[in-house]
Protein backbone atom coordinates (compact mmCIF):
# COMPACT_ATOMS: atom_id res chain seq x y z
CA UNK A 1 0.00 0.00 0.00
CA UNK A 2 3.00 2.35 0.73
CA UNK A 3 6.17 1.85 -1.16
CA UNK A 4 9.57 2.64 0.73
CA UNK A 5 9.65 6.60 0.33
CA UNK A 6 6.28 6.95 1.96
CA UNK A 7 4.08 7.13 -1.14
CA UNK A 8 0.39 5.86 -0.76
CA UNK A 9 -0.42 3.80 -3.99
CA UNK A 10 -3.86 5.65 -4.86
CA UNK A 11 -4.93 2.83 -7.11
CA UNK A 12 -5.76 0.73 -4.18
CA UNK A 13 -9.32 1.51 -3.33
CA UNK A 14 -9.06 1.60 0.52
CA UNK A 15 -6.07 3.78 0.16
CA UNK A 16 -7.50 6.77 -1.80
CA UNK A 17 -8.31 8.86 1.79
CA UNK A 18 -4.92 8.24 3.46
CA UNK A 19 -2.81 10.65 4.51
CA UNK A 20 0.45 11.06 6.49
CA UNK A 21 -0.88 8.97 9.13
CA UNK A 22 -3.22 6.23 8.92
CA UNK A 23 -4.98 4.60 11.93
CA UNK A 24 -6.02 0.96 11.20
CA UNK A 25 -8.64 -0.96 13.33
CA UNK A 26 -9.57 -4.54 12.29
CA UNK A 27 -12.82 -5.71 14.53
CA UNK A 28 -13.20 -10.10 14.16
CA UNK A 29 -16.88 -10.67 13.05
CA UNK A 30 -17.46 -11.82 16.74
CA UNK A 31 -16.66 -7.50 17.88
CA UNK A 32 -18.61 -5.40 18.20
CA UNK A 33 -18.61 -1.92 16.32
CA UNK A 34 -21.39 0.55 17.08
CA UNK A 35 -20.97 4.62 17.49
CA UNK A 36 -19.40 3.87 21.07
CA UNK A 37 -16.36 1.52 19.61
CA UNK A 38 -16.36 4.34 16.78
CA UNK A 39 -15.60 6.71 19.00
CA UNK A 40 -13.00 4.70 20.93
CA UNK A 41 -10.78 4.57 17.89
CA UNK A 42 -11.13 8.34 17.62
CA UNK A 43 -9.86 8.35 21.11
CA UNK A 44 -6.83 6.82 19.94
CA UNK A 45 -6.35 9.20 16.84
CA UNK A 46 -6.53 11.81 19.41
CA UNK A 47 -3.79 10.35 21.97
CA UNK A 48 -1.57 10.25 18.84
CA UNK A 49 -2.45 13.88 17.25
CA UNK A 50 -1.28 14.99 21.44
CA UNK A 51 1.86 13.11 21.64
CA UNK A 52 3.34 13.44 18.66
CA UNK A 53 2.55 16.86 17.70
CA UNK A 54 0.43 15.25 14.40
CA UNK A 55 -2.36 18.14 12.49
CA UNK A 56 -5.83 16.89 11.83
CA UNK A 57 -5.61 17.57 8.00
CA UNK A 58 -2.93 14.65 8.62
CA UNK A 59 -4.85 11.63 9.96
CA UNK A 60 -7.40 9.27 8.90
CA UNK A 61 -9.26 6.16 9.97
CA UNK A 62 -9.88 2.78 8.72
CA UNK A 63 -12.29 0.09 10.62
CA UNK A 64 -11.83 -3.27 8.46
CA UNK A 65 -15.07 -5.85 9.37
CA UNK A 66 -15.82 -9.00 7.74
CA UNK A 67 -19.57 -7.92 8.06
CA UNK A 68 -21.27 -4.94 7.14
CA UNK A 69 -22.26 -2.82 10.88
CA UNK A 70 -25.95 -2.48 9.76
CA UNK A 71 -27.33 -0.74 13.20
CA UNK A 72 -23.96 1.74 12.88
CA UNK A 73 -24.56 2.84 9.37
CA UNK A 74 -28.08 3.19 10.07
CA UNK A 75 -27.17 5.37 13.31
CA UNK A 76 -24.73 7.41 11.04
CA UNK A 77 -26.73 7.52 7.88
CA UNK A 78 -27.06 11.32 7.12
CA UNK A 79 -23.08 11.63 7.21
CA UNK A 80 -22.80 8.30 5.70
CA UNK A 81 -21.44 8.00 1.68
CA UNK A 82 -21.91 4.46 0.15
CA UNK A 83 -19.36 2.67 -2.41
CA UNK A 84 -21.27 -0.49 -2.20
CA UNK A 85 -19.77 -2.19 -5.11
CA UNK A 86 -16.58 -1.95 -3.27
CA UNK A 87 -18.11 -2.53 0.18
CA UNK A 88 -16.74 1.00 1.69
CA UNK A 89 -18.50 3.86 3.64
CA UNK A 90 -17.42 7.24 4.07
CA UNK A 91 -18.03 8.74 7.03
CA UNK A 92 -18.11 12.64 6.29
CA UNK A 93 -19.23 16.10 7.75
CA UNK A 94 -19.13 14.15 11.54
CA UNK A 95 -18.18 15.17 14.76
CA UNK A 96 -14.48 15.01 14.29
CA UNK A 97 -12.33 16.89 11.60
CA UNK A 98 -10.42 13.87 9.65
CA UNK A 99 -11.48 10.98 7.03
CA UNK A 100 -13.22 7.89 8.34
CA UNK A 101 -13.86 4.50 6.48
CA UNK A 102 -15.74 1.40 7.73
CA UNK A 103 -14.36 -1.47 5.14
CA UNK A 104 -16.73 -4.52 4.82
CA UNK A 105 -13.78 -6.68 3.80
CA UNK A 106 -15.50 -9.70 2.37
CA UNK A 107 -17.17 -7.60 -0.22
CA UNK A 108 -13.71 -5.83 -1.02
CA UNK A 109 -12.92 -6.69 -5.06
CA UNK A 110 -9.69 -7.33 -6.45
CA UNK A 111 -6.02 -8.93 -6.36
CA UNK A 112 -4.61 -6.64 -4.18
CA UNK A 113 -7.43 -6.60 -1.73
CA UNK A 114 -6.86 -11.10 -1.27
CA UNK A 115 -4.99 -10.70 2.23
CA UNK A 116 -8.20 -8.31 3.88
CA UNK A 117 -10.39 -11.24 2.00
CA UNK A 118 -8.21 -14.14 3.61
CA UNK A 119 -8.85 -13.04 7.10
CA UNK A 120 -13.04 -12.77 6.66
CA UNK A 121 -15.26 -14.95 7.87
CA UNK A 122 -15.77 -17.25 4.77
CA UNK A 123 -12.26 -16.73 3.08
CA UNK A 124 -11.72 -17.88 -0.45
CA UNK A 125 -8.95 -20.56 -1.67
CA UNK A 126 -8.14 -18.59 -4.53
CA UNK A 127 -6.86 -15.60 -2.43
CA UNK A 128 -4.75 -17.35 -0.20
CA UNK A 129 -3.20 -18.79 -3.77
CA UNK A 130 -2.85 -15.53 -4.69
CA UNK A 131 -0.98 -14.58 -1.64
CA UNK A 132 1.42 -17.71 -2.62
CA UNK A 133 1.82 -16.72 -5.74
CA UNK A 134 3.08 -13.14 -4.97
CA UNK A 135 5.24 -14.27 -2.50
CA UNK A 136 7.35 -16.76 -4.58
CA UNK A 137 7.49 -13.92 -7.16
CA UNK A 138 8.97 -11.61 -4.91
CA UNK A 139 13.14 -11.53 -3.77
CA UNK A 140 12.55 -8.46 -0.96
CA UNK A 141 12.84 -9.78 1.99
CA UNK A 142 10.70 -7.45 4.11
CA UNK A 143 7.90 -8.28 2.28
CA UNK A 144 8.20 -12.03 2.54
CA UNK A 145 8.71 -11.21 5.93
CA UNK A 146 4.87 -9.57 6.22
CA UNK A 147 3.70 -12.27 3.68
CA UNK A 148 4.94 -15.04 5.74
CA UNK A 149 3.42 -13.16 8.95
CA UNK A 150 -0.03 -12.59 7.48
CA UNK A 151 -0.10 -16.15 6.28
CA UNK A 152 0.63 -17.56 9.81
CA UNK A 153 -2.18 -15.76 11.36
CA UNK A 154 -4.58 -17.21 8.15
CA UNK A 155 -2.99 -20.85 9.01
CA UNK A 156 -4.69 -20.36 12.83
CA UNK A 157 -7.72 -18.59 11.65
CA UNK A 158 -8.30 -21.32 9.24
CA UNK A 159 -5.89 -24.34 9.16
CA UNK A 160 -8.28 -26.43 6.67
CA UNK A 161 -8.27 -24.21 4.29
CA UNK A 162 -4.28 -24.43 4.10
CA UNK A 163 -4.10 -27.85 4.01
CA UNK A 164 -6.95 -28.02 1.14
CA UNK A 165 -4.93 -25.87 -1.06
CA UNK A 166 -1.53 -27.85 -0.22
CA UNK A 167 -2.51 -31.32 -0.86
CA UNK A 168 -4.78 -30.47 -3.90
CA UNK A 169 -1.99 -28.26 -5.65
CA UNK A 170 2.12 -29.58 -5.71
CA UNK A 171 3.51 -25.85 -6.46
CA UNK A 172 1.33 -23.86 -3.26
CA UNK A 173 2.20 -26.98 -1.04
CA UNK A 174 6.42 -26.16 -1.77
CA UNK A 175 5.76 -22.30 -1.63
CA UNK A 176 4.66 -23.06 1.96
CA UNK A 177 7.41 -24.79 3.07
CA UNK A 178 9.93 -22.47 1.19
CA UNK A 179 8.22 -19.74 3.43
CA UNK A 180 8.08 -21.44 6.75
CA UNK A 181 10.80 -24.22 6.10
CA UNK A 182 9.01 -27.23 7.10
CA UNK A 183 5.59 -28.37 5.99
CA UNK A 184 4.00 -27.31 9.33
CA UNK A 185 2.50 -24.61 11.24
CA UNK A 186 4.88 -22.77 13.02
CA UNK A 187 6.64 -24.67 16.08
CA UNK A 188 4.60 -25.11 19.64
CA UNK A 189 6.49 -22.39 21.56
CA UNK A 190 5.85 -19.66 19.04
CA UNK A 191 2.30 -20.63 19.11
CA UNK A 192 1.73 -21.06 23.30
CA UNK A 193 3.48 -17.08 22.60
CA UNK A 194 0.91 -16.35 20.08
CA UNK A 195 -2.08 -18.03 22.25
CA UNK A 196 -1.30 -16.64 25.59
CA UNK A 197 -1.18 -13.29 23.73
CA UNK A 198 -4.20 -13.69 21.96
CA UNK A 199 -6.54 -14.85 25.32
CA UNK A 200 -5.05 -12.16 26.77
CA UNK A 201 -6.35 -9.90 24.18
CA UNK A 202 -9.92 -11.66 24.27
CA UNK A 203 -10.15 -10.52 28.36
CA UNK A 204 -9.55 -7.30 27.48
CA UNK A 205 -12.24 -7.65 24.80
CA UNK A 206 -14.73 -8.65 27.39
CA UNK A 207 -13.73 -6.25 30.71
CA UNK A 208 -14.16 -3.62 28.05
CA UNK A 209 -17.92 -5.17 26.95
CA UNK A 210 -16.40 -4.59 23.13
CA UNK A 211 -17.34 -8.66 23.04
CA UNK A 212 -19.69 -10.49 24.91
CA UNK A 213 -18.30 -13.15 27.38
CA UNK A 214 -19.73 -16.50 25.22
CA UNK A 215 -18.53 -15.18 22.12
CA UNK A 216 -14.46 -14.75 23.46
CA UNK A 217 -14.73 -18.40 25.12
CA UNK A 218 -15.74 -19.78 21.48
CA UNK A 219 -12.58 -18.13 19.92
CA UNK A 220 -10.81 -19.19 22.45
CA UNK A 221 -12.30 -22.69 22.31
CA UNK A 222 -13.21 -23.51 26.15
CA UNK A 223 -16.49 -22.98 27.59
CA UNK A 224 -17.66 -19.95 29.26
CA UNK A 225 -17.87 -20.91 32.53
CA UNK A 226 -13.51 -22.38 32.05
CA UNK A 227 -13.51 -18.68 30.11
CA UNK A 228 -14.57 -17.01 33.30
CA UNK A 229 -12.95 -18.68 35.57
CA UNK A 230 -9.27 -17.75 33.62
CA UNK A 231 -10.51 -14.47 33.21
CA UNK A 232 -10.79 -13.53 36.67
CA UNK A 233 -7.98 -15.73 37.97
CA UNK A 234 -5.67 -13.80 35.44
CA UNK A 235 -7.29 -10.42 37.12
CA UNK A 236 -9.73 -8.91 34.97
CA UNK A 237 -13.14 -7.90 35.27
CA UNK A 238 -16.22 -9.05 33.96
CA UNK A 239 -18.59 -6.14 33.16
CA UNK A 240 -21.46 -6.22 35.24
CA UNK A 241 -24.23 -6.47 32.95
CA UNK A 242 -22.46 -10.22 31.71
CA UNK A 243 -22.10 -11.31 35.09
CA UNK A 244 -25.57 -10.12 36.01
CA UNK A 245 -27.03 -12.17 32.63
CA UNK A 246 -24.89 -15.27 33.62
CA UNK A 247 -26.23 -15.02 37.32
CA UNK A 248 -30.06 -15.03 36.10
CA UNK A 249 -29.31 -17.86 33.81
CA UNK A 250 -28.53 -20.16 36.47
CA UNK A 251 -31.09 -19.02 38.49
CA UNK A 252 -32.98 -20.35 36.30
CA UNK A 253 -34.69 -23.55 36.97
CA UNK A 254 -34.11 -26.99 34.63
Amino acid sequence: MVDDNGIIDRGIKICQIFRRKNIIEFKSPDDELSERVLWKVVGYAGIYISKYGVKDSEITITLLRDTKPVKLLKDLAEYVEADHENGIYYIKDWKVDFPIQIVVMSSLKGTENAGLRAISKNPRIEDIEQLLREVSETEDTDLIGWYRDFLDLFSRLDSETIEELKRRDPDMAKTWRDIFGVDQEINTAVNTAVNNTTRTNLYIYVQDGDMRLENAARRANVTPDQFRTDMTNAGYQIPQAQAQTQAQTQAQPV
